[in-house]
C-alpha cells in the first residue's frame, strides 16, 4: 500500500521497477545545503582562517573538494531545489516535475529512515511562491526539525542557530544508534549486515545575511559583538522606529528598500567571515557524532552552497556575479562506495541515463566505452571523481552522482530529462576541460531573467530582455575583497573573435540547439547579438 501511494505522488526513479532495484547499495546519506556560502570568500585568507576544520579535510583521501563548482542561480527557491533534485526549471512543466521529484521518497522506498534538519524552517513557506522549496524540505520525512517544530530562538533572519540545530541532529543519530543496537531492524548490503540506513537533509543558515557572528571568534577587522574597527553597529539598522529589518525576519519594507546606502558602504564584511566559524564547528561536531555512533565509515556526506553571498542580500536578488555563482561543493565518500560493479550493472546504468550530459543530450556510446575500459574498478571510479574536482561542475551534478554511486537503475526519469535541465554523474567519465555548465534565474520561479554559461575561468551572463546588459565575468578574486572588486567586461566590448569563442563553445556542446536556449534565450541564435557593436574586423 505504501509503495503504491508514493509512486502515484512523485516522479520516482523506481517507478517502473517493483520491488525497488535490488542491487542498490544502502549507505547512510546526508546532503548539506550551505545557505549563502560563497566559495570565493571561503578560499580567501580570511575564509581559511575562519574554517580550519573544513579546510583540513582537503588532505583526507575520503574527501573530494571541487574547486570550480557553480550555482545555477542566486536565489534560494531555484538553487536549493537544484541541489536536492538535480533539476533546473526554465518552464512550467519542469516546475511541476520538480514538485513531484523527491529523493526522500525514493529512499523511503528503499527502506531508509529519513530526517529533515533545516535551520530556517521551510514549512513556513507553504502556500507561498516558495512552496516548491517547502515541499522538498518538509514533505514525507520521518522527522522534521526546524524553528517551528523546536521553538528555538530565531537569531539570523528567520533561522535558528545552526549549532543548536546540530544538537537535534546528533541526538537523532544517538537515538537511532541506541534503537538499532537493541532491535532486530537490519538491512543487507552485499555480504554485510548493517543497521537500517538513513537519509538526511541538513540546511545551514548562519551564513545568510545578516550573518550570525561567532561569540568568541573575531574575523580580521571585526570586534566580537557586531562592531567593526570603523564603528559600525548593526543594531543601528535593525532596531527602533523606521528600522527596515529585524533579526526574526519580520520586514517593515521590502529587501530592496530595507537599508540606506550608508549601510552597504559601512557594512563589516568580517561579520560574514565570523559566521564561517559557526559552520566549521557544526561540521566538525557532525562528523564527530557520526564517528562516535559508529556510522561514519558507512555514511556518504555531500555539501554545497546553494549560491554565494554579498554583504547585503539585495544584490544577488537583482543580478549575479562571480562570487555569487562560485560555491563550495564537497563530498565525503568512504572508499567502499567507489568499489567495483559488474559489467551488467554498468550496462543497466548506461542505458538508463548515466551518459546524459548537463543539457540532456545523450553521450551513451562514449560513456559505455569508458565503462568497458575499466570504470568498474575501484581505482577508476576514484580517479575519475578526483580528476573531476578540478573541472567546471554544477550543483545540479550532486543528485545524479549520488544515484550513480548507489547503483540506482537510472539517474533521471524520461520526463525529468525531457522537461528540465539536468546534471551529470561525476564518476561516469572525466569531464572535458572546456565544459560549460548552465544556470537560469528567471521565470517561472523568479523575475530576474538571466542565463549563465560557465567554464572554469569565466561565465557568459545573457539577459534575454536586455541583451546589451550581457557580460563576461572572470572567476578570479582579490583576496582582501572577493565581493566588490569584480573582473567583468560588457559583452558588446569584446572583440568579435572573442565572442566567437563563446558561440563556438555553445554550438559544440549542443546548447544552441537545446530546448533550454531555444525556449527562453532564442536571441542567442541571432547573428545580430554576436555582431552588435563589433570592434574588430568581421569577415
Amino acid at each position: 500500500k505504501q509503495t503504491k501511494d508514493i509512486s502515484t505522488q512523485h516522479e520516482s526513479i523506481f517507478q517502473t521497477i517493483n520491488p525497488p532495484y535490488k542491487k542498490v547499495q544502502k549507505p547512510n546519506v546526508i546532503i548539506i545545503v550551505h545557505e549563502s556560502l560563497s566559495g570565493a570568500a571561503l578560499e580567501t585568507t580570511s575564509g581559511r582562517d575562519a574554517a580550519p576544520w573544513f579546510h583540513s579535510t582537503k588532505s583526507h583521501g575520503n574527501f573530494f573538494h571541487f574547486s570550480s563548482a557553480r550555482a545555477p542561480s542566486g536565489t534560494t527557491p531555484i538553487a536549493t531545489p537544484a541541489i536536492l533534485t538535480g533539476l533546473l526549471a526554465y518552464n512550467r512543466d519542469c516546475v511541476d516535475t520538480i514538485k513531484r521529484s523527491s529523493l526522500t521518497e525514493d529512499f523511503k522506498l528503499l527502506g531508509y529512515d529519513t530526517g529533515s534538519f533545516v535551520s530556517y524552517g521551510a514549512s513556513r513557506w507553504q502556500g507561498t511562491s516558495w512552496s516548491i522549496l517547502a515541499r522538498i524540505l518538509s514533505s514525507k520525512f520521518d522527522i522534521i526539525v526546524d524553528p517551528q517544530s523546536t521553538g528555538e530562538e530565531k537569531v539570523n533572519e528567520f533561522g535558528m542557530d545552526d549549532r543548536k540545530m546540530m544538537k537535534y541532529f546528533n541526538n537523532w543519530l544517538l537515538t537511532r544508534s541506541n534503537t538499532t543496537n537493541t532491535t532486530a531492524s537490519k538491512t543487507t548490503m552485499g555480504n554485510s549486515t548493517l543497521s537500517k540506513p538513513f537519509f538526511a537533509t541538513v540546511v545551514f543558515n548562519n551564513q545568510h545575511f545578516p550573518h550570525l557572528e561567532h561569540e568568541m571568534y573575531s574575523a580580521p577587522g571585526c570586534n566580537v559583538g557586531g562592531m567593526d574597527e570603523g564603528g559600525f553597529y548593526f543594531d543601528d539598522y535593525t532596531e527602533g522606529e523606521g528600522a527596515g529589518y529585524s533579526i526574526d525576519g519580520d520586514y517593515n519594507e521590502t529587501y530592496d528598500n530595507a537599508f540606506p546606502d550608508t549601510f552597504y558602504q559601512s557594512y563589516p564584511v568580517c561579520r560574514y567571515y565570523s559566521s564561517f566559524r559557526t559552520m566549521d564547528e557544526s561540521l566538525k561536531e557532525m562528523f564527530g557524532a557520526l564517528n562516535a555512533t559508529g556510522v561514519l565509515k558507512n555514511t556518504i556526506v555531500i555539501g554545497a552552497g546553494d549560491h554565494g553571498e554579498t554583504p547585503g542580500v539585495t544584490k544577488r536578488l537583482q543580478d549575479v556575479d562571480a562570487p555569487i555563482l562560485h560555491v563550495p561543493l564537497w563530498m565525503h565518500i568512504p572508499s567502499q562506495f567507489l568499489a567495483s560493479r559488474t559489467q551488467q550493472d554498468n550496462q543497466n546504468i548506461v542505458s538508463n541515463g548515466t551518459g546524459t550530459s548537463n543539457n540532456t543530450v545523450s553521450n551513451e556510446t562514449e560513456t559505455r566505452n569508458v565503462r568497458k575500459t575499466g570504470l568498474g574498478k575501484n581505482e577508476r571510479l576514484y580517479s575519475t571523481l578526483r580528476e573531476n574536482t578540478n573541472k567546471s561542475v554544477s550543483t545540479l551534478d550532486i543528485v545524479p552522482t549520488l544515484r550513480d554511486l548507489l547503483n540506482f537503475p537510472r539517474l533521471y526519469t524520461t520526463k525529468q530529462q525531457k522537461e528540465c535541465v539536468t546534471g551529470k554523474s561525476l564518476i561516469s567519465k572525466i569531464i572535458e576541460d572546456d565544459q560549460l555548465v548552465v544556470g537560469w534565474g528567471g521565470t517561472p520561479l523568479d523575475g530576474m531573467n538571466n542565463g549563465m554559461f560557465a567554464s572554469k575561468s569565466q561565465a557568459l551572463l545573457f539577459y534575454p530582455r536586455e541583451t546589451t546588459k550581457s557580460r563576461v565575468i572572470d572567476f578570479k578574486y582579490n583576496d582582501k575583497d572577493p565581493f566588490f572588486e569584480l573582473y567583468e567586461k560588457r559583452f558588446q566590448d569584446l572583440k568579435y573573435e572573442e565572442r566567437l569563442v563563446w558561440r563556438n563553445a555553445l554550438e559544440r556542446q549542443d546548447w544552441m540547439s537545446s530546448s533550454f536556449v531555444q525556449t527562453i534565450m532564442s536571441d542567442l541564435s541571432s547573428e545580430s547579438f554576436w555582431r552588435m557593436n563589433a570592434s574588430s574586423n568581421i569577415s
